[in-house]
């Protein structure tokens, strides 16, 4: 919660609300508090986690909420996003809790309404001859929303007009050092630019020529390739 408030955000935490797995458990009384509580409090969204999912999956249901939402675990009830809803689903390939595949993860999103829903999923890295992992995926507590303003960027992606996939494509740039932006802009980002610096027009006989190194072309590739982020990398 302090990262959020950090990051600038009101919050409204609801409390007081049953276990929702409980058997028999009727959650209608407690969707009708929620809503109560969402219409003092105007939210501009609306996030979940582990077994609150429940709860955020009554209130699309009931067409209590239908604005931005952010679903944390993605819990086993959920077989369906709503549609022309913006969410956000966060969910690590070794959960204990609700172990879930990414390929299930992936058809519960294509549910949802297109370039409207994101799917972050954090998963092993392939493993070294070691046997290592230069990675390891979350468990049912994501520790890598802790991370890189990971929680309050994906906040922000559920609000992004133009998608939340394109808010967490722009933000990476802020994850990179000013030297690298500056080669990458200098390089250019569309093949128009890049083209200028051919030797070639791209239809002659010779495709490869060697880039003088040492050359402003050389050493700003080289930037670009040596160039740290500015947090420290995971491996």
């Amino acid at each position: 919660s302090a990262m959020i408030q950090d990051a600038g955000y009101q919050v409204n935490f609801f409390h007081g609300i049953p276990n929702p797995e409980m058997r028999t458990f009727d959650a209608a009384p407690y969707l009708e508090k929620i809503k109560a509580e969402i219409d003092v409090f105007q939210p501009h969204v609306v996030a979940s986690a582990s077994k609150g999912g429940i709860y955020l999956l009554g209130l699309w249901e009931a067409g209590y909420w239908r604005g931005p939402s952010l679903l944390l675990n993605a819990h086993p009830r959920c077989k369906e996003l709503p549609q022309g809803v913006p969410v956000v689903v966060a969910h690590g390939s070794n959960d204990e809790v609700y172990p879930t595949t990414r390929d299930h993860l992936e058809k519960l999103i294509a549910t949802g309404t297109e370039n409207m829903c994101f799917l972050y999923h954090t998963a092993d890295s392939g493993r070294l001859p070691t046997k290592h992992l230069t990675r390891k995926g979350d468990k049912h507590n994501m520790e890598s929303l802790l991370v890189r303003d990971m929680l309050p960027r994906l906040i922000d992606a559920t609000l992004c007009p133009g998608g939340p996939e394109a808010h967490m494509i722009r933000t990476w740039r802020e994850r990179i050092s000013q030297p690298r932006l500056e080669a990458e802009t200098w390089l250019g980002h569309k093949p128009e630019g890049l083209r200028k610096r051919w030797a070639t027009s791209g239809v002659d006989e010779q495709k490869l020529f060697e880039v003088p190194k040492g050359s402003e072309e050389w050493t700003t590739v080289e930037t670009i390739f040596w160039a740290e982020p500015k947090e420290t990398p995971v491996y």
